[in-house]
C-alpha cells in the first residue's frame, strides 16, 4: 500500500508473493549435518524477516495471511536470536487465533522452560 490507500488486488498478490518468497528463503536458510546441529544463513534470514514484516504491514491484522506471516516471523526472529521480538510475534498469532496458534503456544512454552 505504497500510496496509503485501500488494499487493491495487486497489493494482495504482492503480499502473497512476498510470503511465498519468504518461506522459500527460510527453507534455504537452514542447513544441518546429518539432520543434527542446525545452522542458519544470516543473510537469508534477514531477507525473509524483511519480507514477512512487509506482509504484516500489507495485510489486515486478523487475516489468515497476516497471522501466518506473524508465525513465521516469530520463528525467523528466534533463529536470529531475537527472543523478545519472537515472543511478541507468537503472542499476536495466539491472540488472533491463527491456524498456527497451537504451535505458537508450544514454542512459547519451550522458551519459558529454557
Amino acid at each position: 500500500m505504497r500510496d496509503g490507500g485501500a488494499s487493491t488486488p495487486t497489493d494482495s498478490a504482492s503480499a502473497d508473493a512476498r510470503y511465498l518468497r519468504a518461506l522459500a528463503l527460510l527453507r534455504k536458510a537452514r542447513s544441518s549435518t546429518l539432520g543434527l546441529f542446525p545452522r542458519y544463513d544470516a543473510e537469508r534470514l534477514r531477507r525473509a524477516e524483511r519480507l514477512l514484516r512487509k506482509v504484516t504491514e500489507q495485510t489486515e491484522s486478523d487475516s489468515f495471511l497476516h497471522l501466518e506471516a506473524l508465525y513465521f516471523l516469530g520463528k525467523t526472529q528466534l533463529a536470529m536470536g531475537q527472543r523478545e521480538a519472537a515472543r511478541t510475534s507468537l503472542r499476536r498469532v495466539i491472540e488472533g487465533q491463527g491456524r498456527k496458534a497451537g504451535a505458537a503456544r508450544e514454542v512459547l512454552r519451550t522458551l519459558e522452560d529454557a
